[in-house]
This record gives C-alpha cells, structure tokens and sequence, in this order.
C-alpha cells in the first residue's frame, strides 16, 4: 500500500492495476472521488488513449481502479511534450459530452474569484507568512490584486474541460508512449484559468519557452483564443503564492510526514522547493505589476 496526497493507493496482486481509495470520513474524499471517476468515464467516452485506463470503481467504498501506466515525469520539457499537453487539452473539448462536475476551485464570475483569493488568505497566519515571505509584502500584493480585479476584463463565461493541476509532474513517459494522471481536480472550469494556471505552474518548464510563449501555445488549443493579460498574469502569480504558502502550513506538512507522502529528510526539500517557488513568483508579479 502506498500513501498519494489525501488517498491510499494499493497495488493489486498482478501489478497490472492499483486501487485509489479516498477518504469516507470527509465531503472533500466525496468531491475528489467524483471528480475522478467522472473524468476517467469521459475519458472512456471519447475514446483517450494517453492516460490511465479505468477498469472499476465502487461508489460505496469509494474506491477507483485504474490500470497501471509507466515511465518518469522530465523536469525540463521539450517542444513535443508541451505539443502533447495541447493535444490533450484539444482532445478533451472537442466532444459535445461535458457532464462533468465543477472543477476544484471553478469560478464563474470575477467575484467568485475574489473570493477563492479570500478564502485562501484566510487560511495563512500571520505568523506563517512572517516566517516563509513578508506580510507587507504580501499586503502590498493583495491590495495591488484587489485594484486590478476591480478594472481588468476577465472570460469567466467560456467553459472548459480542465484535467487541473496540469504539469509535467502529473505526466509520464516512456520511449513508447507517455501518459497523463492524477484527475482529483478535474472538471469543468474557466477557460481563463486553464490557460494562466498552466502556462505559470512552477513545475511547467520547457526548453525554450517562457511564460508567455507556453500560454498561447496552450490558448491554441482552446474554444476560444485568449490574448495574453499581464494584469491577470499577477492576479493568478499571487494566487500561486498563497497556493505555496497554504502548502506550508505545518498541519500540512505533518499530515504529509504521518501519512507517509514526506518523509522528515524529504520534508525539508519540499520546504525548499516551494520557499523558491515563492521568490518566483514575487519576481514574476514585480514584473507584471
């Protein structure tokens, strides 16, 4: 048995499959395990072949069956791997099926976005933010955010099929094929917040693309082509900081630490990566501000 964020995940007997099971105990175990298995059956429906396949599920245990797929997720893509990430995003709203739940943190309206941002704030002390950033500095941030909301244009109408949490560590490949996972966010989303999430996602790196670049090569792939907003670029770096510092909370970590996804040695890199993380993105909204 192995532990996956908030899911255990048991190989089965002839390693060809693995059973998730998410939590009964809580509606967040009820929403991820919805979510997943709706993709997986969408997935099924239209006949996708680069991800896992779905063999069985059991809505009362809440468990979900998957077949196996193999290979290692690169830290710096190439040209074809972010071509396959297109593809797939293509693939997914090309068919008229969207009987998909909400995507985990959809929003519908600039409002409901504020309120996302509000939401997650309100979950980081104080003393957190003193400790991993700066509290004027994120002050500063959050008032800069509020301002641009209030007068930046945003598509929150056009709706998507969003896998969410799209990067290439949720991607694997092999000289064969490759392969995407990991589908507890997915849904139905903003069509603005696919193309911003995945173009700054700190693990998106490719081989001669930057932040802009990866954006409208994703936007290509949409039903409808965005233009490239640096206003929005801050709204959605800042949301990334708050993501990193909610991610820091030590009752986080020392879930992750009991359940067996850290250990206290990898602990401290996953402090690490994500204290980097956090200076990225100050960087990236000192320059979109």
């Amino acid at each position: 048995m192995l532990l996956h964020a908030n899911n255990l995940i048991k190989i089965n007997p002839d390693g060809s499959s693995i059973t998730k099971c998410f939590s009964l105990a809580s509606e967040d175990g009820k929403a991820r395990y919805d979510r997943e298995l709706a993709f997986y059956k969408h997935c099924m429906k239209i006949n996708y072949e680069n991800c896992a396949k779905l063999i069985s599920y059991n809505r009362t245990e809440r468990t979900i069956e998957i077949s196996v797929v193999m290979g290692d997720s690169p830290r710096i893509g190439q040209k074809s791997d972010l071509a396959n990430f297109c593809d797939f995003i293509t693939i997914l709203n090309a068919s008229k099926i969207k009987n998909l739940p909400n995507a985990a943190e959809c929003f519908w309206s600039t409002n409901q976005l504020f309120e996302l941002l509000v939401q997650r704030r309100r979950s980081i002390s104080k003393d957190l933010i003193s400790y991993y950033f700066d509290e004027l500095k994120l002050e500063k941030l959050w008032n800069s955010t509020e301002v641009l909301l209030a007068t930046t244009k945003v598509d929150c109408a056009t709706k998507v099929i969003n896998p969410s949490d799209l990067g290439l560590h949720n991607y694997l490949k092999n000289q064969a094929s490759f392969s995407f996972l990991d589908f507890e966010y997915a849904g139905l989303d903003s069509v603005t917040k696919l193309s911003y999430d995945f173009a700054l996602h700190p693990r998106n790196i490719f081989s001669g693309y930057g932040i802009t670049d990866i954006f409208l090569e994703m936007t290509k792939s949409l039903p409808v082509r965005l233009t490239f907003d640096p206003k929005l670029a801050f709204v959605f770096s800042f949301w990334w900081i708050l993501r990193l510092l909610s991610s820091l909370r030590p009752e986080s970590i020392t879930r992750k630490i009991l359940s067996g996804v850290l250990t206290y040695n990898s602990s401290k890199d996953y402090v690490d990566e994500r204290v980097s993380n956090l200076l990225r993105f100050e960087t990236i909204c000192n320059e979109y501000r």
